[in-house]
């Protein structure tokens, strides 16, 4: 690894087949009006003309890494190993920061030395019927409340247990905290984030900026989408329980029934989105699991129902480690 520098932010943006919207991520990136930064763009074996662009409108004004396809997790632990700053902070490829993103969060975490990592408020940037998308300015003005939910802030383990309330591209951290956590978990290839923040929660409070300073991009077409044979969200979720339990370091405890009715909702969606994809004996059984989880969510029942009265498809498989 080089050399820490102190104040730098090294921000890591994995791609791959991204095209334009990485432009537009990094772009957002570049322009952030914090003094030190560094942006690390890891090329995860992309097969269309993604690094091409990036070279072409930045130059060495970014410093692309390639490598092998590994996946995300793997892509964001590369440019974490290759970066300089005492902060890292990550932006999906298809994401956009607004201005005062970095500024705001260093300035968060220069007022509170006991904190690892912060996170600010985001929304959904959504795709008109075409397919074009609005000004962006006109999500950042939208009146309406922001995505992440709850108060947001302090010992988060019991509050992320119920919720991943944290957003990948809203995150800063110091480089302190990620040495003591470790690498991202490649081996969840996704929701490996969503592990993250849960593994952050054991070592230290979390602080939300309570400001819109980010937009996640929803893809216009879905048409490619293909429901993941496990069911990632639970995994995680699970993993955490084996590991320490429903009570955080600050002593709050996570309800049994909440926490099986959260892990039910979980599975629910799983069987919604086999179903919707065509996985159906998928669909049958994350209903089931929903069910035995919790007996009463009548979209558990509904999605059985559905799922038993659409034919299976050759191939459809139940959820496993594929």
């Amino acid at each position: 690894m080089s050399e820490i520098q102190p104040g730098l932010v090294s921000v890591i943006v994995p791609v791959y087949n991204v095209g334009e919207p990485a432009v537009d991520a990094v772009r957002s990136a570049l322009d952030q009006d914090h003094p030190s930064l560094e942006v690390i763009v890891v090329d995860d074996g992309s097969t269309d003309d993604t690094p091409a662009r990036i070279e072409k409108h930045f130059g060495d004004r970014v410093r692309l890494i390639r490598q092998a396809n590994a996946g995300p997790p793997a892509a964001r632990n590369r440019g974490i190993a290759e970066s300089r700053g005492e902060f890292v902070a990550l932006l999906d490829a298809d994401d956009l920061w607004f201005q005062g993103r970095i500024r705001r969060h260093v300035e968060t975490l220069a007022a509170h030395p006991d904190v690892g990592m912060v996170y600010s408020d985001w929304r959904e940037w959504r795709p008109r019927a075409d397919g074009s998308y609005p000004p962006v300015e006109e999500v950042l003005h939208d009146p309406s409340p922001p995505v992440s939910a709850g108060s947001g802030s302090g010992w988060l383990y019991t509050d992320l247990l119920m919720e991943c309330v944290i957003h990948t591209s809203a995150v800063t951290m110091r480089r302190s905290l990620i040495d003591e956590v470790g690498e991202l978990d490649s081996g969840f290839p996704r929701s490996d984030d969503y592990d993250y923040w849960l593994r952050v929660s054991r070592h230290t409070r979390i602080l939300k900026v309570p400001e819109v300073l980010s937009v996640y991009r929803i893809p216009p077409r879905l048409d490619s989408y293909r429901a993941p044979t496990v069911n990632w969200e639970d995994r995680v979720v699970s993993r955490a329980l084996e590991r320490w339990g429903r009570t955080g370091p600050d002593g709050r405890t996570a309800g049994y029934w909440q926490l099986r009715r959260r892990r039910a909702r979980s599975w629910r969606g799983h069987a919604y989105s086999s179903r919707t994809t065509g996985r159906i004996a998928a669909a049958r059984s994350s209903a089931w699991r929903a069910l035995v989880l919790d007996p009463a969510c009548p979209a558990a029942w509904w999605e059985l129902l559905r799922s038993l009265t659409t034919p299976v498809r050759p191939g459809s498989r139940p959820p496993g480690d594929g």
